[in-house]
């Protein structure tokens, strides 16, 4: 198994991948990707730039190039609760894109071509 870790920022990222062992580096689509292992889990770690296409672009070299079973998104993760501190864990049930509203061709949050409204957290 390769585990995938994107985020948002390089001050997140660098945290992890300091603690990867033995790293390679990869430059690809202009990002750096780190590649190695961390606690003995193959691992490969980037900053995937800003905003939700550099992620999406960045989500799908990992899954194209590096070919990662898991992936995890570290940093904000669009959870909203008064409960939550600064470095807690949240685990999604789902996944919606809150700004898809493509009315009244298809229903608001509705994935063109999908007839889903959101994917399950796993």
């Amino acid at each position: 198994m390769t585990l995938g870790i994107l985020a948002a920022m390089e001050e997140e990222i660098s945290l992890v991948t300091e603690m990867i062992e033995a790293p390679v580096h990869t430059e690809l689509g202009g990002r750096v990707f780190v590649q190695g292992k961390i606690n003995g889990i193959d691992c490969v770690a980037v900053f995937s730039k800003w905003g939700k296409v550099a992620a999406a672009i960045t989500a799908t070299l990992l899954i194209e190039h590096f070919h990662i079973d898991k992936l995890i998104f570290i940093g904000t993760a669009g959870a909203l609760s008064d409960k939550l501190n600064v470095g807690d864990i949240v685990v999604s049930r789902r996944l919606v894109q809150h700004d898809l509203d493509a009315r009244p061709i298809i229903p608001r949050f509705q994935i063109p071509l999908t007839d889903k409204s959101y994917f399950p957290g796993q």
